[in-house]
């Protein structure tokens, strides 16, 4: 990457350069990368996440939300950059602390401007991870929150078209009826016990709203 900067810089090239990153490297790094960005144009970064704190560690293995958020708000303050997205997956890991995340990344947005912006995947494969698994009692009171989050933010000029639209669009999906998922629910809950396992993890400890399901 290092010598692909450098080209970028060297021959002012103009060409759109697309990054994507988990921002898990150290803050030095992050450093060295800003200073080395500073006079190329059009770089576009692209992290991801979907929810906050300790519930995105248990989802993203590895991941640090400490570090992350410190390394995000670098790369939004030093201004290299024309676009900054998060890719968000939502799960039924997820999708009942969406709201969470979207109030977090406003409060950044609140102080960078109308970045980092949210382009929200609904995941449909695996099955067994669909939001569409939620129970009766939890997929309404995702829906509750989600329509009340609606009700309050649909005219904030932070949004963009597509972020409101992804709430819509992730309500219709949770209102559609509900097909047999026997089978599906069954797999999570293998899924679930294996990552535990392997990952030393306990999914039950962070409330993640879905034990209910299993």
């Amino acid at each position: 990457m290092w010598e692909l900067l450098k080209i970028y810089k060297n021959e002012k090239i103009e060409t759109p350069l697309i990054i994507n990153t988990n921002l898990g490297v150290s803050e030095k790094i992050i450093s060295e990368f800003i200073e080395a960005t500073r006079e190329i144009k059009n770089i576009q970064i692209f992290t991801s996440c979907e929810t906050v704190r300790e519930k995105a560690e248990y989802i993203r293995d590895g991941m640090s939300f400490e570090l992350f958020e410190k390394n995000l708000r670098s790369i939004l303050s030093c201004g290299n950059f024309k676009e900054v997205g998060i890719m968000a997956t939502l799960t039924n890991l997820s999708v009942l602390h969406y709201t969470e995340f979207l109030n977090w990344v406003l409060e950044i947005k609140e102080e960078f401007g109308c970045l980092p912006k949210v382009h929200t995947n609904i995941l449909r494969n695996p099955r067994y991870l669909s939001v569409k698994l939620l129970s009766e009692k939890n997929k309404e009171k995702s829906i509750l929150t989600l329509e009340s989050w609606l009700k309050e933010n649909k005219g904030n000029n932070l949004l963009s078209v597509i972020e409101i639209e992804t709430v819509q669009k992730l309500l219709k999906c949770l209102t559609d009826p509900k097909k047999d998922t026997s089978k599906n629910i069954s797999e999570l809950k293998k899924f679930l016990t294996q990552y535990d396992v392997e990952r030393n993890k306990n999914h039950k400890i962070l409330n993640l709203g879905f034990d209910d399901d299993l």
